[in-house]
């Protein structure tokens, strides 16, 4: 037992980050591609009618961003608690981690921003086409 933990609780405290960085990557995965297929960029030579991201998308782009920073801050405050595989692991894995996740939250920004504006010109052609009729 080290610091009252059992070894059993201790060895499931020493996943605890890889879980909630990949609940992080499948949300993040999952914003992206609901943001792609919401901004209907198939296609190209008409101008398709795009809905905003709804708010269920901006929760899932928190939630995304919370498991992110919930690991990034679980291992970089435990990394002495760990065994020492695990430490080893934490030590090369936090920065790679770190860096995809920027990569991934960045991406569910651009294309979240894309869509937005998409759909913002699709209420102005259909506010537009009211008036000249």
């Amino acid at each position: 037992m080290r610091y009252g933990i059992s070894r059993a609780s201790q060895r499931d405290m020493d996943i605890l980050p890889i879980v909630l960085w990949g609940i992080g990557v499948v949300v993040s995965v999952g914003v992206c591609v609901h943001a792609l297929i919401s901004g209907k960029y198939r296609n190209k030579h008409t101008e398709p009618d795009v809905t905003p991201p709804s708010m269920t998308t901006a929760i899932e782009h928190l939630v995304s961003v919370i498991c992110f920073l919930t690991a990034l801050i679980i291992a970089t405050f435990n990394i002495d608690l760990y065994a020492q595989p695990m430490r080893e692991f934490y030590r090369y894995a936090i920065p790679i981690g770190g860096g995809l996740a920027i990569v991934l939250l960045g991406l569910q920004i651009v294309l979240l921003y894309m869509q937005s504006r998409r759909a913002m010109r699709t209420e102005m052609n259909r506010r537009l086409s009211r008036h000249t009729r």
